[in-house]
């Protein structure tokens, strides 16, 4: 049986500049599928999610309110209705950021 670790960064991307960003995602993703590391990141960055392969950006585990003052739900993005959409978009960062993302769930 092979093992696998968990590692988990709290955010990953701050202090990173936005011009490496890209780097970043492209590393998280290639250290957790050769390594077998699973990596359990929380982030504001719509940046870092966009620049994640359409397979990474389907294990996102989003995170949003229900209704105003409603409780906390959350959905992995690549459940969502409209995920090829959200995944195709040239626009996935505009998507992320102007609140698409939350009033998905």
């Amino acid at each position: 049986a092979k093992e696998f670790t968990t590692v988990f960064l709290d955010p990953p991307d701050l202090g990173v500049l936005q011009s490496r960003i890209q780097l970043l995602a492209n590393l998280l993703e290639h250290v957790t599928s050769h390594r077998q590391i699973q990596v359990i990141a929380t982030t504001h960055s719509a940046t870092l999610l966009a620049h994640l392969s359409k397979r990474a950006l389907a294990d996102v585990v989003a995170f949003g309110r229900g209704e105003p003052g409603g409780l906390t739900v959350c959905s992995r993005v690549g459940r969502l209705p409209h995920f090829e959409s959200l995944a195709n978009s040239d626009h996935l960062e505009s998507l992320i950021s102007t609140g698409w993302l939350e009033r998905a769930l």
